[in-house]
């Protein structure tokens, strides 16, 4: 004991004159926001050992080269700062924190202060001991851990929750239920789900006991009953506080319920100053009190009940709470863990910044509102901002939704306004329409071939607006075709939606119904269904066999276009079948200097003799009428070897895009959630988001959201087995924010297999990246195997798909491929300069050229193609007019270009304000009618040669 106390003493002597110096050496090191050039040196700050009279000053240093504003966010009471805002630039600046403890017990303290710039925060913690006088502070020690309570009983299926209190050898106590670990010696009887939070799983005795270390608790012995007596369900909904508000409140409901025999007694306790029990509601009547002080509400009952819980976090500051409820039973105990994230409004930025559009025209919206943790929040449909308009003659927004649409023709400025934040300006041009809404169907005519009994056909129909104003779409019953009874129950009469340039799809899949009693007669039930984004229709039919052509009459703006189904009903299944396995495959993330092979397994179904080709889509449109379309296949399968526990491991290059919760199993790698607990997210980038997932006879159901909205609900229940089957969850996205695609599990068992993404930024590889063998064959009952390789040696670094179409005489399987490449060899930039050639100036990228240039250095650098938060910025020339023209809209955002050529892609520009960025503005000579381009805020005298402001086209470094 002495030799460790004399230790000690030495320890505390040299902190206390160690020079200033070392410990700056020591903790010397520097934090890179994450911003171009900004660093903060250094990572903690250490004041050491002081008397509780003394005060002590240290330094941090702030320096960097892109003028980035920065201020500080948190400061504990007993620091101060003689500087707690600036910019960083090429100088380096010095901030002097004094640390006056004189309020701090004695012993060891840690705080933090926390460093804000315009999009990020850094946490730089504070270190600190008091003493009192000449004594020391004695080493604090964990010496005894007490559990409470001190007996316990259960019964299976109920869950225990047990304390942990620790003793010290200063005196003091603590609760260290979350800190230290939990044990159990029997898992088949009872085990931990949490940390102190014991779960009874079959008839038996158990030991438990808690440990730290060295140190552990006596061994506390618990009986599990067999189960009959009341039992505690909590069910929690779908509550994220991690972006709450500053000064805000939340409510929501929790149910208890009791899954159990017998009445249910519970009591609800909040230890949690600012979680409510039973706020906003009221609670009076028999069985039920509400207590509430300053650091405890509490709530008794019996029976089912809906708590009403009010999160209030006024008063409290910026940063991350931990707060909890207990629920205590006779049927066993819960704890709900209810962490919130404090954060204020920055900024808002919308988009589009400028655009053209005509008289009756409708553009959506997006505002993004950017918090002072650096995160990013759609604000675009929150009731909290509301869109100021400059002429309301001009337009007006849709209730509730951000969609603007255009009234008379002009200009008019728009922002969105939150509390005392206001947005950027956008300048919409709005001009008469110059004609009417044409409606286009591809194919007209949708070949489906023969269908058995039992068999199906499926194709696409797209339906495309070539017309100038807008189109909205309707169609209704099949002639002759009686509504199917699901269309009964949800009372839908038609099917509608707006077709733009982009174009709608319909899914259409055309089924003679296995096992009808009618064929029996010679007629067989035929049903159609169709699809568009998450709404459907079916129609059945009697048919005898033979070859039909059946219309669907497609209504827009009074006018009418009819699309024909032609298929063929056949008595019986003769013909052969295409059975491909898997339909997808992803590669992941490779190098470029990998080989890749896989296989693909091909079977016959049939009774026939199965001829079949194979053939890359390459350029191809359609197939054999079907539309063809390309997407990022995401595969969601771990090729690992799973675990004991057969428990789903997400994949390693999907680590930062997948979360799951609650109880979710592998089937050969695909993630299987069950319960209602079980809630998968993903997040991703791009246009659009299909989700592929099957069908099968112990399949449940699921809700499916896209940012946080939900999109629609699957049901993955299926009489005839296992199938895949598709859900597009969602189109017409904004590319340039991230989005998340989350599916909750309702019931049963949900099964994934993955994604497929829509999304402009997919390359095109050269010939000859891919490759399949064979690529025909025959089969009968034996099975085929096709190699699929890929060279990625001859891509350059981006994301890549190509499908592999399968056909038959009877049918078309595609397989879907995808990879990413990887290129730490390509600077993530690109070096644009400004040329100058009589009275011509245009951007270039790369090296210079052997002509008169204004610099030698470049003048401002673009993103390579496929960077997040970016988009392409296309270039346009003009012989007659000397002039060239920039924009991220690929038909010129609606500009007048008459007698320009598009030249292409110089590279891609951010839509937002990305970290270290800077606007491009835009400046227009309307006498010369040239354009010009600039990184300087007063135009480089633009304004004096006759320029006039023309907006920012985006931003760069």
């Amino acid at each position: 004991m002495k030799v460790f106390a004399n230790k000690f003493i030495l320890a505390l002597v040299l902190v206390v004159i160690l020079p200033l110096a070392v410990l700056s050496a020591a903790f010397g090191q520097t934090i890179p926001l994450e911003e171009e050039g900004f660093s903060i040196t250094p990572e903690r700050i250490d004041f050491g050992v002081i008397r509780d009279m003394e005060s002590v000053t240290r330094s941090l240093e702030i320096a960097g080269s892109s003028n980035v504003e920065w201020k500080i966010k948190w400061l504990p009471p007993w620091l101060t700062m003689d500087i707690q805002s600036g910019a960083a630039d090429d100088s380096l600046q010095r901030i002097y924190v004094k640390a006056d403890p004189h309020s701090l017990s004695y012993g060891s303290h840690t705080s933090e202060i926390i460093v804000a710039s315009s999009t990020y925060s850094r946490k730089i913690p504070v270190y600190i001991t008091m003493l009192q006088g000449d004594e020391s502070v004695p080493h604090k020690v964990l010496e005894k851990i007490i559990l409470s309570p001190p007996t316990v009983s259960a019964q299976v299926g109920t869950k225990i929750l047990l304390r942990a209190e620790g003793l010290y050898s200063d005196g003091s106590r603590k609760d260290i239920t979350k800190e230290i670990q939990w044990i159990s010696d029997n898992k088949r009887v009872g085990y931990f789900v949490d940390k102190g939070l014991l779960a009874g799983k079959s008839t038996g005795n158990i030991q438990i006991f808690a440990k730290d270390g060295r140190i552990a608790s006596a061994s506390m012995n618990i009986h599990i009953n067999p189960a009959g007596g009341p039992l505690l369900k909590v069910r929690m909904p779908k509550v994220k506080l991690d972006h709450m508000e500053k000064g805000a409140t939340e409510t929501f409901t929790i149910n208890l319920r009791n899954a159990g025999k017998g009445e249910l007694e519970w009591e609800a306790i909040s230890e949690t100053p600012w979680l409510l029990i039973g706020a906003d509601s009221n609670y009076e009547g028999a069985g039920h009190r509400r207590l509430e002080s300053a650091a405890l509400s509490r709530l008794t009952g019996s029976g089912e009940k809906d708590i009403r819980i009010k999160v209030d976090v006024t008063g409290l500051s910026e940063g991350r709470y931990d707060g909890s409820i207990a629920v205590h039973s006779n049927g066993g105990d819960e704890e709900i863990g209810i962490p919130v994230n404090i954060i204020s409004l920055e900024s808002i930025r919308i988009t589009p910044i400028s655009t053209r559009m005509n008289v009756n025209e409708r553009i959506l919206f997006g505002a993004t509102g950017i918090w002072s943790d650096g995160s990013r929040v759609d604000l675009s449909t929150g009731s909290e901002g509301r869109w100021v308009l400059s002429d309301r003659d001009r337009g007006y927004f849709l209730r509730r939704r951000p969609v603007f649409v255009a009234s008379s023709s002009g200009q008019i400025e728009i922002k969105m306004v939150r509390g005392d934040i206001s947005s950027n300006v956008a300048v919409i041009d709005i001009e008469d329409n110059q004609g009417g809404p044409v409606l286009m169907i591809s194919p007209r005519e949708l070949d489906l071939g023969t269908i058995g009994p039992g068999e199906g056909a499926k194709g696409i129909l797209s339906l495309k607006n070539v017309g100038t104003a807008e189109l909205l779409w309707s169609l209704y019953d099949m002639e002759g075709w009686n509504t199917g009874a699901e269309n009964e129950t949800e009372n839908k009469t038609f099917l509608s939606g707006m077709a733009g340039r982009s174009g709608s799809r319909l899914y259409v899949s055309v089924e003679s119904v296995a096992g009808d009693q009618s064929a029996q007669t010679g007629l067989f039930t035929v049903r159609v269904d169709i699809q568009t984004g998450n709404d459907s229709m079916h129609y059945d039919k009697l048919m005898s066999a033979g070859t039909y052509q059946e219309e669907l009459k497609v209504y827009f703006n009074g006018e009418k276009r009819s699309a024909f189904l032609n298929f063929t009903i056949a008595e019986k299944n003769l013909r052969s079948c295409l059975d491909i396995e898997p339909l997808g495959i992803d590669f992941g993330i490779v190098d470029p200097d990998e080989r890749l092979l896989k296989r693909i397994q091909l079977k016959n179904l049939g009774e026939k003799v199965l001829r079949w080709g194979a053939v890359l889509q390459g350029k191809m449109k359609t197939f054999r009428g079907m539309i063809l379309e390309k997407g990022r296949y995401v595969s969601f399968s771990d090729d690992k070897k799973p675990s004991e526990d057969n428990r789903y491991n997400i994949p390693e290059h999907l680590g930062s895009t997948i979360r799951t919760s609650g109880e979710w199993t592998s089937n050969k790698g695909y993630p299987c959630g069950t319960g209602e607990d079980a809630i998968l997210r993903y997040t991703f980038s791009g246009s659009g988001i299909a989700l592929l997932l099957w069908k099968d006879v112990y399949g449940g159901s699921a809700d499916v959201f896209v940012d946080d909205k939900i999109v629609g609900q699957i049901d993955c229940a299926s009489e005839e087995g296992r199938k895949r089957i598709e859900f597009l969850a969602a189109e017409n996205l904004d590319e340039d924010t991230p989005h998340t695609l989350t599916v909750a599990v309702r019931n049963g068992t949900v099964e994934l297999e993955g994604a497929r993404l829509y999304t402009s930024e997919l390359m095109e590889g050269k010939r000859g990246w891919i490759a399949i063998s064979p690529e025909r064959g025959t089969t009968t009952n034996e099975v085929d195997f096709i190699t699929v390789s890929v060279s990625p040696e001859k891509l350059s670094a981006g994301s890549y798909s190509e499908n592999i179409i399968f056909y038959s005489e009877e049918g078309v399987e595609v397989v879907e491929v995808s990879l990413d490449v990887t290129g730490d060899n390509i600077s993530e930039f690109i070096d644009i300069y400004r040329k100058i050639k009589g009275a011509d100036i245009w951007l270039s990228p790369g090296d210079k050229e052997n002509m008169e240039e204004r610099g030698d250095s470049p003048l401002f650098k673009l993103f390579r193609r496929g960077t997040p938060g970016t988009t392409e910025l296309f270039q346009w020339h003009s012989t007659s007019k000397a002039s060239h023209f920039y924009s991220i809209d690929p038909s010129g955002g609606k500009r007048s270009l008459k007698g320009y050529v598009l030249d292409g892609s110089i590279g891609s520009i951010a839509t937002l304000k990305l970290a270290g960025t800077r606007e491009l503005y835009r400046w227009f000579n309307p006498e010369t009618e040239a354009y010009f381009y600039t990184t300087d805020t007063k135009g480089e005298d633009c304004p004096k040669k006759g320029f006039l402001y023309d907006g920012i086209v985006g931003y760069v470094k």
